[in-house]
């Protein structure tokens, strides 16, 4: 392949993104099929099979021109949005790398895109405390997405990620190496700035390879593969016609198969106005969306089970001009978790994840150790069908009801409960209907965040305190310190049988929830209650 050195003329400094296409993946595969971008140019640079498509992505009337001109009295003269692009396809082996320019990533399938490509880069990039900005995403029923920066660099304890959690899906920082690159943020694509003096878009691209397959991340970056991006074509199409039969039964009301519903990345909120679903006849605005306001909607379109590809179906998003600025695919706003060959495998963001298997064991184990320990209790039934019925009727001696008793710090009402019950030998109780992950969560990390408060902060101790009636109870938890070691904390799960379990990231948020209450220095304790 012939090398193409770049002429910048005024400047050595470039900077590109870059993302690159799945093994075999045609360059036909990876462009959209109603692009307007013009091409190709065969073999750009005299590079042998190296393809550029370059035009305008976008042509369209500024939606505030009406706006202006009825201020102005009269018609201004044409003014007009126009986007710019350009797309060069580098061939490395059966792959392409695709340098974007301008606009060009609207004209990308991202489908058939490498999801961890520029993650991999730049963790095989930079040192331990290298990091400059992380983004993540919680794959639990919250489903939050966030931006963490810190003003130089730093390691990955500022950036607060629960590896056990948090799928970390962008990470910039600087290059041990600044001969490769001065500045790197990686993602599904990758952006660098890069003196180009004396070198080639080939070399670069050789680089650029050469990190990705590199494993020195694994040094101090170990923790990003727990929850690694699955890339066998057969298994991927097998899990994805294991989501749209769950899909369809939720449809029907068939099935109860967990599914949450949420933009793949971080949305600039002050844009949005209002969001529709996209791909079926639908016509209903939405403020948020839910899982089950898709289901209400496709149904009320006339569909009782899935008669349309997930990747066909949208979330567009609306600016205060009624104007679409941001467009998802269904497919990557879920977030579901399906076992498949005794493998757990997470969609979100569009890709399939499959959980690291010593991680996998880790958690499996602990669960059957705690269920089979004397920090776990079974046995007690109820008939109640509630969580509030249960509160309300099935007190024992001893017990005092704390529900809905919130926090209120400086006269701002928190919604958190110090607990649900409390009784004289020093339990506090979090009780929680088991019946999804949503409740688990809540439950689980209401009752962590309470533990934390009431060892670390005298506000909290004393509000706790004035919701107690029982003096006996009350000098169980005294105001200047309480005890860690004669306290235990206890999270109470009301759940049909004939067996206790859980779905496997709850599992996960159980395991981090019980390392965090046990460091914390008290007792732990996990009841389950069975629904009759």
């Amino acid at each position: 392949m012939a090398e193409h050195f770049v002429d910048l003329k005024d400047s050595n400094s470039m900077k590109f993104t870059i993302k690159l296409g799945r093994p075999g993946r045609s360059i036909a595969e990876l462009l959209k099929k109603r692009h307007t971008l013009a091409g190709p140019v065969n073999n750009w640079g005299s590079i042998v099979g190296a393809e550029l498509y370059y035009g305008q992505a976008y042509e369209s009337m500024p939606p505030w021109k009406g706006f202006i001109e009825e201020g102005a009295g009269e018609l201004l003269p044409a003014l007009t949005n126009q986007g710019a692009a350009a797309l060069l396809f580098i061939p490395v082996g059966n792959q392409y790398l695709i340098y974007i320019f301008g606009y060009g990533f609207l004209s990308i399938n991202d489908g058939f895109t490498e999801w961890d490509f520029g993650l991999k880069v730049v963790l095989n990039s930079i040192d331990s405390n290298g990091i400059k900005s992380l983004d993540s995403h919680t794959i639990n029923q919250k489903a939050k997405n966030k931006r963490v920066q810190v003003a130089t660099q730093a390691g990955i304890d500022e950036f607060d990620v629960d590896i056990l959690q948090d799928l970390v899906s962008q990470i910039s920082g600087k290059a041990v190496d600044a001969s490769f690159a001065k500045t790197l943020t990686g993602g599904s694509s990758l952006s660098m700035t890069v003196d180009m003096q004396g070198t080639s878009v080939v070399r670069k691209s050789s680089q650029i390879m050469h990190r990705y397959a590199a494993t020195s991340y694994q040094t101090n970056f170990k923790w990003i593969d727990f929850i690694a991006p699955e890339k066998d074509p057969l298994i991927i199409d097998a899990l994805n016609l294991s989501l749209e039969s769950a899909l369809s039964d939720l449809v029907a009301h068939n099935g109860n198969h967990e599914f949450v519903l949420s933009y793949p990345s971080i949305v600039e909120l002050e844009n949005l106005d209002y969001i529709t679903f996209g791909g079926f006849e639908s016509t209903q605005e939405f403020d948020v969306i839910t899982i089950s306001d898709w289901v209400a909607e496709y149904r009320s379109s006339g569909y009782q089970q899935l008669a349309h590809n997930p990747t066909a179906i949208s979330l567009d998003l609306h600016d205060g001009h009624g104007k679409v600025f941001k467009s998802f695919p269904f497919y990557r706003c879920l977030t579901t978790e399906i076992d498949y060959q005794g493998a757990v495998y997470i969609l979100t963001s569009g890709t399939w994840f499959k959980l690291d298997a010593d991680h996998y064991e880790t958690v499996s184990r602990f669960f059957i150790q705690l269920s089979n320990s004397n920090e776990f209790k079974s046995g007690e039934q109820t008939n109640e069908t509630t969580e509030e019925g249960y509160l309300k009727n099935s007190l024992r001696a001893g017990d005092e009801l704390l529900d809905r008793k919130l926090y209120n710090n400086h006269g701002v009402k928190n919604t958190l409960e110090y607990g649900d019950i409390i009784n004289d030998q020093a339990e506090v109780i979090h009780v929680k209907d088991g019946g999804s992950s949503a409740k688990l969560s809540h439950l689980f990390n209401q009752g962590t965040v309470s533990a934390r408060l009431l060892l670390t902060d005298k506000t909290f101790r004393s509000g706790f305190r004035s919701k107690i009636t029982n003096t006996t109870t009350k000098a169980l938890f005294p105001l200047a310190a309480v005890v860690p070691a004669n306290t235990t904390i206890v999270f109470r799960i009301l759940k049909k049988g004939p067996e206790f379990t859980l779905p496997f990231f709850s599992k996960i948020i159980l395991y981090d929830t019980y390392q965090k209450i046990k460091r914390m220095g008290y007792n732990f304790r996990l009841d389950w209650v069975e629904y009759v």
